[in-house]
């Protein structure tokens, strides 16, 4: 790469080309982005960010732009609830809607609708709160976990649902699990996992069921999950 660059994002283009966001540099965050190409095996330099961050998302939407959301900014050492867009085409970047709270490590699914979900990562104040992106508006809008969760694990189900499980809140581990569903807006309560899963892994395997691994308390614990009706 051009620039040392640690807790950024890496996401796979339309083109097949590579887009890499951001970043930590001994404590600096990082405004530069690089586009790897794999077939000529070289990166280049890409527009830069609008503001520095690391720890944030990238997620590909179904019009080909990325959404950037949230980090954090050590310039002014504080979590942020920017979000952005950087267009391939144009190879560039601006400022989109921001999110309700501020988040970092967190979570960015894409939805069958074409609306981003985002989750919890480990900012106690958006705890509870998921947010929704829509392209369309370039607008956020929130909807209230049960259960408020830092640092759980975020996984899309085979019939587009979203599984949130596990995690901590204000110290204590969580083993709760609940199911979003983004026809209804409505959260529901599922099996509890059997470890906490807080920093953990999740999956998707081919037969729909999902494999978490991992945990910050019971590393070595796995649990596999089957979403009911």
């Amino acid at each position: 790469m051009n620039g040392q660059r640690l807790n950024h994002t890496a996401t796979l283009l339309s083109d097949a080309t590579v887009f890499i966001a951001g970043g930590d540099r001994l404590h600096q965050g990082r405004g530069t982005c690089e586009i790897y190409d794999p077939v000529a095996n070289t990166f280049k330099a890409a527009a830069d960010l609008t503001i520095p961050r690391f720890a944030h998302t990238t997620t590909l939407l179904s019009n080909g732009k990325l959404l950037i959301t949230g980090g954090f900014n050590p310039v002014i050492s504080a979590n942020l609830a920017t979000a952005e867009l950087y267009d391939p085409a144009a190879n560039s970047t601006a400022p989109t809607g921001n999110m309700s709270l501020s988040r970092r490590f967190h979570s960015a699914v894409l939805l069958t609708s074409g609306k981003i979900l985002i989750s919890p990562g480990d900012d106690i104040s958006s705890a509870g709160v998921l947010e929704i992106f829509d392209p369309a508006s370039g607008s956020f809008s929130q909807v209230s976990l049960h259960v408020g969760r830092n640092e759980g694990i975020t996984t899309v189900l085979s019939d587009g649902r979203i599984l949130l499980a596990g995690g901590t809140f204000f110290g204590e581990t969580l083993f709760s699990a609940e199911v979003f569903n983004p026809a209804t807006q409505s959260l529901v309560f599922t099996d509890n996992a059997a470890a906490d899963h807080a920093f953990g892994q999740s999956v998707a395997l081919t037969d729909g069921s999902i494999l978490i691994v991992g945990s910050l308390f019971s590393p070595l614990h796995a649990d596999i999950y089957k979403a009911g009706p």
